[in-house]
C-alpha cells in the first residue's frame, strides 16, 4: 500500500539562532516503526536466497533491482528509476556445476565455475595436469602434451592447524583506539587476522614464471579441456579466482579439494576428471543499472540527502554480508521514514549502486551526472552493529555528527563514535569527492576472514537484530540530517 508522506509543518523545533531541536516523539516512532514491524529480513532473505548471487549484469542482478523498485514504488517512494550505466562484458550466469574425480579415489569437488567463463556445454572426461609455475622455457617441452587436459595452474596449499575465523565487536576502548590512531588497521593486526591456508613456496631455482594472461593464452593456443586454480579459504570455504581467457573453461576449487588432486597428479598417478559446466552468456554486453527512489521533502529545492549501499555482490555465496545486509537496512530505512510518515525538510534519496565490485562503476557514473549531495552515507561492512560513523577526513563534520549522535542516546543505540579515518574502498568514497560523504564502521564479526567475497556469504550469517538495529540507526541520521539546517563546509 502506498503511503501519504507526511510533509507538512516540521513537528521539530528551529530556535532563533538555527539551532535545530531533535523531535524525541519522531524519533521514539523511528524506533518503534523499525522494532515492532521491520521488514528487513525478508528483504535480505530475498536478495540472497531468491536473487544471490547478484553478479554486475547477471539476470540475478538484474532481478535484484527490479525486487529494489518494487518495493520502493509500494512503500510510496517517488521517481522510482533504474538509472543504466555502460558496462563491457556480458550478462553470465552460471546454471550447473559438477566437477568429480573419477580416479584414483573418486569423490566431489567443492567449486565453482569463475564468472565470465565459458561452460563445457556437456559432460566431459579430462586428465589432470599440473601447470603452475611454467616458464617461456617449460612450454616449448608442454607443447602438444596439454591438449584436452583439465590443468591447474595455481600453487596448491601446504597444511595448518586450522583456527575458526574470530568474531570481533568494536568496543568503546577499541572504537577510541581507532579514533587516536586514525587508523583501523590497528584492528586488522590484532583482532582479525587468523592463520590462513598457505601456498607452497616457490622453487627458489625455478626460472621467472609466465603471467597469467601469457600461460591463460598459452593454454588455449594447446587447447585445454579446462583451468582449475584455487584462490584461498580455508575449512571447506573458498573464494573464486577472475577469469584471465573468456575462451577458457575456468573453475574455482576449494582450497584443500585442488591441493588433493595437486598432490595426487604430483605423485606421478593418473587423475582423471569429470566435468559438466552450463553457464548462460549474453550476446553482447549487459546494461546494469543502478536503482533510484526519492521521498519528498519541504525544501524542495535544496540538496538531497542520500543514502546507499551497493546492489551487486561476489559470485561466491549469495552475497549476504557483502552487501545483502547493507541493501536491506538502507531499504528498512525507508521503508521507516515512510511508514512513521516522518516530516522532511530538505528531500531524501536511496540509491542502490551496482558494479561496486568492479570499480564503483554504478555510483561514479551517478556522480558525473548528479548535482552535489548536502550528506551522503554508504553502508558496505558487514552485518555488524554499527558502532561508528566516519566523516571520510571531512573534519568539520565531526561536531555535527558527534550532536546528532547525543540526540540519540535516549534510544540507546549502539552508535556512539565519530571518526576520520577515511579510506574506505567502496562507494562513499566517490561521492567524498564533491561533497560531504560519510560511512559506517561496523563490528566485523567474521566478515573479513569468514564470509567476505567467500562461497560462505550466506544469509545464515546475517543477525536480525543487527539489521533491525542498523536500520533505525540510518532512519534516524537521515531525519537529523534532512531537518538540520546546518550546512557542512567542503574543507577537509
Amino acid at each position: 500500500m502506498k503511503v501519504a508522506f507526511f510533509v507538512g509543518l516540521l513537528a521539530s523545533a528551529t530556535s532563533a539562532a538555527g539551532q535545530f531541536t531533535p523531535d524525541p516523539t519522531v524519533l521514539r516512532s523511528i524506533q518503534a516503526e523499525g522494532m515492532e514491524r521491520s521488514g528487513v529480513m525478508e528483504i535480505a532473505r530475498m536478495l540472497t536466497d531468491v536473487y544471490g548471487p547478484r553478479l554486475t549484469g547477471s539476470p540475478l542482478n538484474e532481478a535484484a533491482g527490479r525486487y529494489a523498485m518494487g518495493l520502493l514504488s509500494d512503500w510510496g517512494l517517488e521517481n522510482v528509476r533504474a538509472e543504466p550505466f555502460q558496462f563491457d562484458r556480458p550478462a553470465w550466469m552460471n546454471e550447473r556445476y559438477y566437477v568429480q574425480v573419477r580416479e584414483p579415489a573418486p569423490f566431489p569437488v567443492l567449486g565453482m565455475a569463475s564468472p565470465w567463463s565459458p561452460g563445457t556445454d556437456s559432460l566431459i572426461t579430462a586428465e589432470a595436469a599440473l601447470a603452475h609455475g611454467v616458464t617461456a622455457a617449460d612450454t616449448i617441452d608442454l607443447k602438444g602434451r596439454l591438449r584436452g587436459k583439465a590443468v591447474l595452474i595455481t600453487a596448491p596449499f601446504e597444511g595448518h592447524q586450522l583456527h575458526p575465523p574470530p568474531s570481533v565487536v568494536l568496543t568503546p576502548d577499541l572504537l577510541d583506539e581507532m579514533k587516536e590512531r586514525n587508523s583501523n588497521a590497528y584492528v586488522l593486526r590484532t583482532g582479525l587476522l587468523v592463520e590462513p591456508n598457505v601456498r607452497r613456496a616457490p622453487d627458489p631455482d625455478a626460472g621467472r614464471p609466465l603471467g597469467s594472461r601469457v600461460l591463460a593464452d598459452f593454454l588455449e593456443r594447446e587447447r585445454v579441456a579446462a583451468v582449475l586454480g584455487s584462490y584461498g579459504g580455508s575449512g571447506g570455504n573458498f573464494s573464486v579466482g577472475a577469469t584471465v581467457n573468456p575462451n577458457l573453461v575456468t573453475i574455482s576449487v576449494a582450497p584443500e579439494h585442488y591441493s588433493r588432486i595437486y598432490r595426487t597428479v604430483e605423485s606421478g598417478l593418473r587423475t582423471e576428471v569429470e566435468i559438466d559446466i552450463r553457464n548462460s552468456i549474453s550476446a553482447g554486453p549487459a546494461r546494469p543499472f543502478n536503482v533510484l527512489g526519492d521521498l519528498p521533502g519541504i525544501a524542495a529545492a535544496e540538496p538531497l540527502v542520500l543514502i546507499g549501499a551497493h546492489i551487486d555482490s561476489d559470485p561466491a555465496g549469495t552475497g549476504a554480508t557483502d552487501n545483502a545486509a547493507g541493501v536491506a537496512v538502507m531499504l528498512e530505512a525507508v521503508r521507516i521514514l515512510a511508514e512513521a510518515r516522518v516530516p522532511l525538510r530538505r528531500p531524501v534519496r536511496i540509491g542502490l549502486w551496482n558494479g561496486e565490485e568492479h570499480g564503483m562503476l554504478g555510483s561514479l557514473a551517478h556522480a558525473e551526472q548528479s548535482a552535489p549531495y548536502h550528506a551522503a552515507f554508504n553502508l558496505d561492512t558487514g552485518g555488524g552493529l554499527i558502532r561508528a560513523i566516519d566523516t571520510n577526513k571531512l573534519h568539520a563534520a565531526e561536531p555535527i555528527l558527534e550532536r546528532w549522535i547525543g540526540a540519540l542516546a535516549h534510544l540507546e543505540l549502539p552508535l556512539t563514535h565519530v571518526l576520520s579515518i577515511g579510506s574506505n574502498p567502496s562507494d562513499d568514497s566517490i561521492f567524498a569527492r564533491t561533497g560531504p560523504s560519510f560511512y559506517f564502521h561496523q563490528d566485523p564479526l567474521d566478515y573479513y576472514r569468514g564470509t567476505h567475497h567467500t562461497s560462505q556469504d550466506l544469509y545464515d550469517r546475517l543477525v536480525p537484530e543487527n539489521l533491525r538495529t542498523n536500520a533505525i540507526i540510518v532512519a534516524a541520521l537521515v531525519y537529523l540530517a534532512a531537518n538540520d539546517p546546518v550546512a557542512f563546509t567542503p574543507a577537509r
